[in-house]
């Protein structure tokens, strides 16, 4: 445990490879505009991966679909509470603090393990993710039945969205990853 942090923490230094912060880019180049922006995405979501055994790539799919990987961003108020930061892991009714990058990730990291850690989730990424974005609400919603909103003009089922357009881009994000470095 002790050698993958340390590897984490060399890696959170500026030691991710040219090759793996271009493929990360390559996922998201609107919102990676360079290629250091990339690496200190990459490095801080393998240092929190590695802190709370979740995998980084599905960090940096969360904050894609939290935040489009911008820091300190507030998000719209929903019963008078707003979620703040890069990942967004938690509701607050007071203003955003400022937040570094790394604290950004090692947030979202132990919200998304807390979930994954609960009696109603029990390890499945699925459940950890409707948890993460909705709570117990959602969760409970979704055993139900579809939970549909309007997202973009059309009606979308957010038992379904969420945790599949998540998987889907962390499951892309891996493959660059893997492709870049090879």
């Amino acid at each position: 445990m002790l050698i993958e942090l340390f590897t984490a923490l060399a890696t959170a230094l500026g030691l991710a490879r040219q090759a793996e912060s271009d493929a990360l880019r390559q996922t998201a180049p609107t919102y990676l505009g360079s290629r250091e922006v990339a690496a200190a995405h990459l490095a801080a979501a393998t240092f929190a991966g590695e802190a709370f055994s979740v995998d980084p790539a599905l960090l940096l799919a969360i904050a894609y679909r939290e935040s489009r990987y911008t820091l300190n961003v507030q998000g719209p108020k929903v019963r008078g509470r707003h979620a703040c930061g890069l990942m967004q892991p938690l509701m607050h009714d007071r203003s955003c603090a400022q937040q570094t990058m790394l604290a950004g990730y090692l947030e979202g990291a132990k919200h998304l393990r807390v979930w994954m850690d609960t009696k109603s989730c029990s390890g499945d990424v699925r459940c950890a993710l409707l948890g993460y974005s909705g709570g117990y609400s959602l969760l409970k919603g979704c055993a139900a039945g579809p939970v549909v909103v309007e997202r973009g003009g059309r009606a979308v089922d957010l038992c379904t969205l969420i945790p599949g357009s998540t998987t889907s881009r962390a499951q892309r994000i891996r493959e660059r990853l893997q492709r870049g470095t090879t």
